[in-house]
């Protein structure tokens, strides 16, 4: 971490003994520093081992922003100065398509973003760092290693980077005393781990599986529930004798970035909604007092969830709302059972992700070792016995299960740091996803297959295709899509024939558009032109697509990304 002061964008840096585990939650942020001291989770001023991850603008001023506890007490009062939950608008710019929240976050007549957020909430992690009694007086402190849900899309991973160049996180040149980048522009000592990953790096830990005399090796299941995104991770994790770090082998991921605990807190909002219209004879969320309601109702459903968690069997709602200037005594009795049953569908969510991550791995349920329930929504005793009575097994809940993910991290980070005796860990990754490009028909031509490995965090596959007809233009469309369809590859020919337009029973598309480009080609008869394409995913999980026609290269300048 390098102190700044941004007003004129000065840093200064010191050499420091210490690196940083963040886990840059939806809900809760938390951060562990690792050094030769070994590993401590740091408890943040005001907040404790961890803290919310909100922010406010009092009276939507800039001056005197606030962060953590302290803004999140303004939720309902003030719910237009609040941000929150701001992580899972940081994958695109889809939240700037809604007026409304775009112009929530016009501040003093600049328009900020979600990064932005992201970066106060790192600010503070730095400070707690940096004005402690041990660490912040060894020095300050630059490197850092930030966790990312394994769903994640690569604009996300981008704007974490931003927000750690612009918390002040990196190396800096001795001599030139400016911060050092590397080829992709991301800021030198800051590293990007998948959540998941970090918490069998904690597991393994704790449990005793690594540093020992003898090599073991366990097959581990992460669930990983957070506030706002769902991951599964099937791993191996192998720990030889006298090592201090393990290997890891990333067998197969799945998960949604649209899933998470707020999703529980909104079903339970819903259900409030019905019952408290019902019995004040209006709909409560029209008006204009529909926003600070909405704010009121999430802080009772949270609330609530943590009485049920505890053991009640039932949480009274008596309060009295003000909506549209007129005045509601409200007393509603809400029990755990009907709790559950508006949550049911989100947590069968996430087990049917489970074996969906199983069966396409083709592992059985007895080949797991341990199944490791981490994120802050996994918290819930619900979790836990779906999980238990679906797969037929205790799971691992992980102690200080809020910290857990930042204390791996941590781990992660002192083999990328100069202490006493650093070990080295391999991880090997695989594919998330199936990526390709729509041909004529809306067919799906596939480029890179889920479940592939990636060498050194890269992978890259080239295909030829030829025009289908003499219009002397080419439009290729990139998708993706996270489930499991039927591929059949003999040798380099791939071919599925799925169509990018197919919907699940719901009617939600089953394919994700990626982004698109036009290529001039020469007028020739159909068929008659070589083109090849290459698509390729980088360390920073960039994607990248080239390609030559008859030879010639393909101009890729213009590509529009959606991811």
């Amino acid at each position: 971490m390098c102190e700044i002061n941004q007003d004129n964008g000065h840093f200064e840096r010191v050499i420091s003994k210490y690196v940083l585990g963040i886990d840059l939650g939806t809900t809760n942020s938390s951060v562990a520093v690792y050094g030769p001291q070994g590993m401590d989770v740091v408890n943040i001023p005001e907040e404790g081992l961890s803290m919310p991850s909100v922010v406010r603008f009092p009276d939507r001023s800039r001056d005197d922003l606030q962060v953590g506890t302290l803004a999140k007490k303004w939720i309902v009062s003030k719910p237009d100065e609040v941000f929150s939950s701001f992580k899972t608008q940081m994958a695109s710019s889809e939240w700037a398509l809604d007026p409304q929240v775009k112009a929530k976050y016009t501040i003093d007549g600049e328009e900020l973003d979600p990064t932005f957020m992201a970066t106060q909430v790192l600010i503070k992690i730095r400070d707690a760092v940096q004005n402690h009694p041990v660490y912040g007086t060894a020095g300050t402190i630059c490197k850092a290693v930030i966790c990312v849900p394994a769903q994640c899309q690569p604009t996300y991973i981008e704007n974490v980077y931003k927000a750690a160049k612009l918390a002040g996180f990196g190396t800096w040149d001795e001599d030139t005393q400016e911060m050092l980048y590397d080829e992709n522009g991301h800021p030198k000592g800051v590293t990007i781990l998948e959540e998941p990953t970090a918490a069998a790096i904690a597991y393994g830990l704790m449990d005793g599986l690594f540093g020992g005399t003898k090599n073991k090796s366990q097959k581990l299941l992460i669930y990983d529930f957070g506030g706002g995104t769902f991951d599964v991770t099937l791993l191996e994790v192998s720990a030889k004798s006298g090592k201090t770090m393990p290997e890891f082998n990333l067998i197969n991921k799945g998960g949604n970035s649209k899933l998470g605990g707020d999703d529980l807190d909104w079903a339970l909002v819903d259900l409030l909604v019905l019952k408290l219209s019902k019995s004040a004879g209006i709909n409560i969320l029209e008006g204009e007092d529909s926003l600070k309601t909405k704010a009121i109702l999430k802080i009772w459903a949270e609330e609530a969830k943590k009485e049920y968690a505890g053991g009640s069997a039932e949480y009274e709602f008596e309060r009295n709302l003000t909506i549209n200037g007129n005045s509601y005594d409200f007393k509603e009795v809400i029990t755990k059972s009907d709790f559950l049953n508006v949550i049911a569908p989100y947590v069968n969510r996430t087990i049917d992700t489970l074996k969906e991550v199983l069966s396409e791995s083709k592992t059985d349920i007895d080949d797991i070792n341990r199944i490791v329930l981490v994120g802050g929504s996994s918290k819930g005793p619900w979790v836990f016995d779906a999980v238990k009575d679906k797969m037929e097994r205790d799971p691992y809940v992980a102690p200080n299960v809020d910290t857990f993910v930042a204390a791996g991290a941590s781990y992660f980070g002192s083999d990328i740091i100069d202490i006493e005796n650093p070990g080295t860990c391999v991880i090997t990754d695989t594919l998330a996803k199936n990526y390709g490009i729509e041909l004529v028909g809306g067919t799906f031509g596939p480029m890179l297959l889920k479940g592939e490995t990636l060498e050194n965090g890269k992978i890259s596959r080239t295909r030829h295709f030829t025009n289908a007809n003499d219009s002397g233009q080419l439009s290729l469309v990139g998708w993706t899509i996270p489930v499991q369809i039927e591929v059949e590859q003999d040798g380099n020919n791939i071919t599925c024939e799925h169509s990018v337009h197919e919907t699940d029973k719901n009617g939600i598309r089953l394919f994700t558009w990626i982004g698109e480009f036009n290529v001039e080609i020469p007028r020739k008869p159909a068929g008659t032109l070589d083109i090849e394409l290459t698509m390729s995913i980088n360390e920073d999980k960039s994607l990248q697509l080239t390609g030559k026609v008859d030879g010639n290269p393909i101009k890729t300048d213009d590509i529009k990304w959606n991811y």
